[in-house]
């Protein structure tokens, strides 16, 4: 029996498991609230740290855990001083979610976020800012130009962990420069963030 039946009976066992998958899938899928990118930070990969850091921002904007979640990626490691090799693949993978207004966020240590800025890959975090705020972070603003009309504007804020008290809770940095990216969808939440 099992020479006649077995290719319909392997047939139904492969879609039973895509069907379970799928379901799978869906029933424990959390909506990003915001997307957040770590370049270069010193984070092992399997700690948990970051994404509990965000439990108060997400009770505090009402945000339902369950369903909703900061996501980020906090393995991406690039050298801006030779975008060849892994760094080009990586920054090409960047250009796409970027492009695809797929990030919120960006995080990266000093030395590599001007690379970033000069692909263009941040807004005028001045814009997010109320002007108290714009006051206080006067000093730490991390300024670009433009790549299309050669303006000048503030692409990022330096953080260091000394001031900053996410950096003394996670760890991630001891210096870096965050940017809001082109996320239409998300930017008062990063504001918030």
């Amino acid at each position: 029996i099992w020479d006649y039946y077995k290719l319909p009976i392997g047939g139904v066992l492969i879609l039973l498991a895509i069907l379970i998958s799928v379901i799978h899938y869906y029933a424990t899928y959390k909506d990003p609230v915001l997307t957040l990118m770590l370049v270069n930070s010193s984070i092992d990969a399997e700690d948990t740290t970051i994404q509990h850091s965000f439990d108060s921002f997400m009770e505090e904007n009402n945000y339902n855990p369950a369903r909703q979640e900061v996501a980020f990626s906090k393995n991406l490691f690039l050298d801006m001083s030779n975008p060849q090799g892994a760094t080009g693949q990586t920054l090409v993978s960047l250009d796409v979610m970027t492009g695809g207004r797929g990030i919120s966020a960006i995080f990266s240590d000093p030395d590599n976020f001007d690379g970033l800025a000069e692909r263009s890959y941040f807004l005028d975090i001045t814009d997010y800012l109320t002007d108290e705020q714009i006051r206080e972070h006067q000093d730490d603003l991390v300024y670009t130009a433009d790549t299309d009309t050669n303006e000048r504007y503030a692409a990022g804020i330096r953080l260091t962990k000394e001031k900053c008290k996410w950096l003394q809770d996670t760890g991630a940095y001891e210096e870096c420069v965050v940017g809001i990216c082109y996320d239409s969808n998300n930017h008062p939440d990063a504001q918030k963030a």
